[in-house]
């Protein structure tokens, strides 16, 4: 748990530094949600970068899940499922969204 709310911390810093000198938020691609279909023990990789590279956070529900510009999902269970949001440097606009849905029906075995 610790270490969540320090990447979290980390992140915040981050993006707290870029608006202090006022660099600019470039547009990456739509902000529209990109729903990603899984079945249960699926590897699925979710992107947060700008064309040119720079490193985002990926969030759910409020708690940074990764701050390296990607998030592996190695085996996708139903705790995976739910929206993923990529913030680039405002940390109140989502550049990016993943809903994470499973396509096979919700069983005990897909814990």
């Amino acid at each position: 748990m610790l270490g969540k709310r320090l990447q979290y911390f980390v992140c915040f810093i981050g993006v707290a530094l870029s608006l202090f000198y006022e660099i600019e938020c470039r547009p990456t691609e739509s902000i529209d949600t990109e729903i990603i279909f899984a079945r249960c023990g699926d590897k699925k990789t979710l992107q947060c970068l700008t064309e040119d590279g720079q490193k985002g956070c990926i969030m759910k529900n409020g708690i940074v899940e990764s701050n390296t510009g990607k998030l592996v999902l190695e085996s996708v269970t139903k705790n995976d499922e739910g929206l993923y949001e990529c913030f680039i440097t405002d940390p109140s606009i989502p550049a990016r969204r993943y809903n994470v849905t499973l396509s096979e029906s919700k069983n005990a075995s897909c814990e």
